[in-house]
């Protein structure tokens, strides 16, 4: 039989898929789980569970795609490769609108506080986001807004998402007031929620932590 390049191509990406898409798919779930189990064990969990079930049923129907399709080829009367291509683009799409239905959407809770004091203030939070590093305290003049927590979120509400070790800070010219983390949530009851795409946010004012 003489050598058909098409052929031999269809083959070689053929086998490349089968090797190393099962890999690449355990490799992206253990990323995943590593990303999602600081903040959310069970979620990571169960989305590393989820994956892992995904790799078997790829790896399970790679084999019988290789076992079945040249009988169903001569039984048919039409090409193995063909029928192996085209079973490989139904599973490949099927992948990717399974992968689309599982994606959670990713939510930004921001708390802000307006200076409604009438004098600057030095606003200092802690423990006050769960994707952004230390920030140093900022000077806010009246008037002013300023962000004193943000949360990446999959879902849960800002009074969900405020830590026990939350604390804010506001110093103004003669005083100094400390916010606890139950006082925030208490604040953040009585405020409507804005929200723009996948931004959700909380503003205090009329003056609810004056010092």
């Amino acid at each position: 039989m003489a050598f058909q390049p098409e052929k031999a191509l269809v083959e070689f990406f053929y086998q490349q898929y089968a090797l190393q898409g099962s890999g690449k798919l355990m490799l992206g779930s253990v990323t995943g789980m590593l990303n999602m189990l600081p903040q959310y064990p069970v979620r990571g969990t169960a989305y590393c569970a989820l994956a892992g079930g995904l790799t078997v049923f790829a790896i399970l129907l790679t084999r019988a795609i290789d076992s079945y399709v040249p009988i169903i080829a001569r039984k048919g009367g039409g090409s193995s490769m063909k029928l192996r291509s085209c079973m490989t683009s139904v599973l490949a799409a099927g992948c990717l609108l399974l992968t689309g239905c599982t994606t959670q959407l990713v939510y930004f809770n921001e708390i802000y506080l307006v200076n409604t004091c009438g004098v600057p203030l030095e606003v200092e939070p802690h423990h006050y986001t769960n994707w952004l590093p230390p920030i140093a305290p900022r000077l806010v003049a009246p008037g002013e807004q300023v962000s004193v927590a943000s949360y990446k979120s999959f879902g849960e509400d800002v009074d969900q998402q405020v830590s026990c070790r939350y604390s804010l800070t506001v110093k103004g010219a003669q005083r100094t007031r400390l916010i606890s983390a139950d006082e925030m949530r208490y604040a953040l009851l009585s405020i409507k929620r804005e929200r723009d795409g996948s931004r959700r946010s909380w503003t205090l004012k009329d003056g609810v932590f004056c010092p």
